[in-house]
């Protein structure tokens, strides 16, 4: 009888050392598995970390300092595609965040949703071209004062409630800027969220008349601070090549691997707050550009209904320091997007 030794391939010949050969795995399949997301959807951001979502009713957060080098700002700039595919995914804009992807390995440049944008336009199909206009957004490490046990979270900011804490920070009588992300002397920006999708208001928008600490237990701040030190914005960004998001776009994403456990980003310790706020509920601004497939799909993709209603601040992409002309085309409604698919699929046989 063969000796389950014998059977092992990594046994055979007696010597283990010799026989055995190990091929090593490059960084980017690696970042991949680490980027995974559990479902078929994707997103522009680690989903290992927490999202904040303002809450209806009265909101209080404190956004934390930059962590990066060069920051110029507590936020950092991105440009995003929203609802690519039939999946709704989101993917960061390879054309201008060229350096970003350079930074982690993927080739930019070159834009599937910008490039087909481009041909509508060409076309004269100036509808669809309009709903894939990217949108610039903000990211921001905050502490919700509603939950400060969960800690450091991710904030999208649209550009326009960026522009408008920015202005709140100016002193109107001195023109001193008020430095709301210091971390000892900084101050808490309190809003209102008021109405539901589309009807989503924000208002109230105030900076603390104190200024306070990040917390007022100095361990749970030390916490918090080596956080975001150790995660800061542009390295929990992810950035997706060319062609897996040209196969979303085209409505046929690439099979999904099965979901496996993976452990949670690691997370500073909770420790109990003095400060409290009302709890209510969330939002999560979000733009819904309607993608149109660079290679057609056979059929028409599906246009699923979001599990959650979510928030939508109108915005387009403002570019070169000038902000654009507010964008005029409605949403379109699930027969009309039915009805743009169903026609770019007779163009395309």
């Amino acid at each position: 009888m063969r000796s389950r030794e014998e059977d092992s391939p990594r046994m055979r010949g007696g010597n283990t050392r010799n026989r055995f050969v190990y091929t090593p795995r490059d960084a980017s399949s690696v970042q991949k598995r680490a980027t995974q997301s559990g479902g078929s959807y994707d997103t522009f951001f680690d989903s290992r970390f927490t999202k904040y979502t303002a809450e209806g009713g009265f909101n209080c957060i404190r956004i934390l300092p930059p962590t990066w080098e060069g920051a110029e700002h507590f936020g950092f700039d991105y440009f995003l595609h929203s609802n690519v595919g039939p999946d709704n995914s989101q993917y960061l804009c390879l054309e201008k965040m060229a350096d970003l992807a350079e930074i982690k390995g993927v080739e930019g440049g070159r834009c599937p949703v910008c490039e087909e944008r481009r041909r509508l336009e060409r076309e004269g199909e100036v509808e669809e071209a309009n709903q894939m206009k990217v949108a610039r957004r903000v990211g921001v490490w905050v502490i919700d004062r509603n939950n400060e046990r969960d800690g450091p979270k991710f904030y999208d900011m649209s550009w326009t409630m960026d522009k408008d804490i920015a202005s709140l920070q100016i002193n109107k009588r001195t023109g001193e800027a008020i430095l709301i992300d210091d971390p000892e002397e900084g101050f808490d920006f309190e809003f209102q969220r008021e109405g539901k999708g589309l009807n989503t208001r924000y208002i109230g928008k105030q900076i603390a008349r104190q200024s306070s600490p990040i917390s007022d237990d100095a361990r749970q701040q030390d916490s918090w601070l080596e956080f975001i030190t150790e995660h800061p914005i542009p390295d929990v960004l992810n950035v997706f090549e060319y062609e897996y998001i040209a196969k979303v776009f085209a409505g046929r994403p690439p099979p999904a691997e099965p979901e496996e456990d993976r452990e949670p980003a690691p997370r500073p310790v909770a420790r109990p707050q003095a400060r409290q706020r009302p709890t209510s509920r969330d939002e999560e601004p979000r733009e819904e550009p309607t993608s149109r497939p660079r290679v057609r799909p056979s059929r028409p993709a599906p246009v699923e209904e979001e599990e959650e209603e979510e928030d939508i601040e109108a915005e387009t992409d403002a570019v070169n320091g000038h902000d654009p002309e507010p964008d005029p085309v409605p949403r379109t409604s699930r027969e009309r997007l039915t009805a743009m698919n169903e026609r770019n699929t007779r163009r395309g046989q």
